[in-house]
This record gives structure tokens, sequence and C-alpha cells, in this order.
């Protein structure tokens, strides 16, 4: 929902999308800014376009979360996170934060695999060129994606894991920055010799 108290001179604004806001990392956005005021944002709300353009547009947002917890298969999720993550930005980039300052941070979770047998949502990846184009597109954003581990999730408190992924450095590439047992990884194309032809 949209906050409606106009926020305090010195008080940050934030905005977050997402599609549970009982999860455990949404609970962890709210605690960590509990002294800002929060635009909480539901990715399933039918009106959400609306719901962002009535955000006010003379008081800047400082940050925008996206959270891209999504188990549904590729399909689902397209309709229940991606295309409603695309819709909302695209209305805050069509208005007066197209040429402000923002940081616009996108949380996935188990989009990359570090290892052949690790889990992979493929409704996470979806969002991976987006925020690519978005860092492109809009200079004056600072546009960071971080992939999470489902399993770090539930073996550590997610504030820990939150915490973990705001400090690490934004990618100079624009690459989305996998985080797993506490170690940041990028992913990243590598030459590889040439098959040699054996037929003289």
């Amino acid at each position: 929902s949209v906050g409606d108290a106009a926020p305090r001179p010195s008080q940050r604004r934030i905005a977050l999308l997402a599609g549970d806001e009982t999860s455990a990392l949404a609970q962890a956005v709210l605690s960590r800014h509990s002294d800002a005021q929060v635009h909480r944002l539901s990715l399933t709300d039918p009106e959400l376009e609306h719901r962002v353009a009535e955000l006010d547009p003379a008081v800047p947002l400082d940050r925008v979360y996206v959270l891209a917890e999504d188990d549904s298969g590729p399909v689902e999720a397209r309709a229940r996170l991606g295309l409603p993550v695309v819709r909302a930005l695209r209305v805050l980039a069509s208005g007066r934060h197209a040429c402000r300052e923002l940081d616009l941070v996108l949380l996935t979770v188990d989009g990359h695999q570090r290892r052949a047998d690790d889990a992979i949502t493929p409704a996470s990846s979806q969002l991976f060129g987006l925020q690519r184009a978005l860092g492109r597109e809009h200079k004056s954003w600072s546009v960071r994606c971080i992939d999470l581990a489902g399993a770090d999730l539930m073996a550590a408190p997610a504030a820990t894991l939150l915490h973990r992924a705001l400090a690490l450095p934004r990618d100079p590439d624009g690459r989305e920055v996998v985080l797993r047992d506490g170690r940041a990884w990028v992913l990243q194309l590598e030459a590889i010799p040439a098959a040699v032809d054996p037929t003289p």
C-alpha cells in the first residue's frame, strides 16, 4: 500500500515491490528501514501501475527494492513477477525519477547456478536483462542485482543476507552478482582454445 503520511524533511523514502510482504526477505527490508517512509507495493496488485504513479513525484525516492521471489513455473512467473516489475519500473522511469538519482536494488533467488547441482529458479533470470537495460538507459540510477541462494535464506537470518548483499560493490559492467556462502561471484565469458582439426 502507498504510505499517506508525508515524510519528514530528513526521512528517507523507500519503495518495496514484493510478491509476498510476509516473506523473511521482505520483513528484513522493512526492519532495516524502520525509520524511513516505506511504500509497500504488491506485485500481485492489479492496480500496481496506478499505485506507482500515485507516488508523490515532488518528493524523490531514495531507493527502490524489487524482491523477485517466485518458485512457480516460467509461464506463471512471467505473469506474476516479470511483467508486473517491468510495468512498474516503466511507470517510474517515465516520470520525474527518470533523471533523478535513484538506488534500484533487485534481489533474486536461485537465478544462477554456481555448481551444477545447485537449485535454479528460472523466474529470477528474466529480470537480469531488465536491470542491465535500466542501468544503461538511466545514468543517474544506481542499478544492482544480487542473486541470493534459497538454501542460504533458510540457513541464515534474512537480515544478515540482506546486509551482506547491500555491502557488495556494484558491478562496474552492470552484471548481476551471485552471493553464495558469504562469497560474491559474477558470470563472465572466457575464451577457449579453438579445436584443432586433425585432418591435413
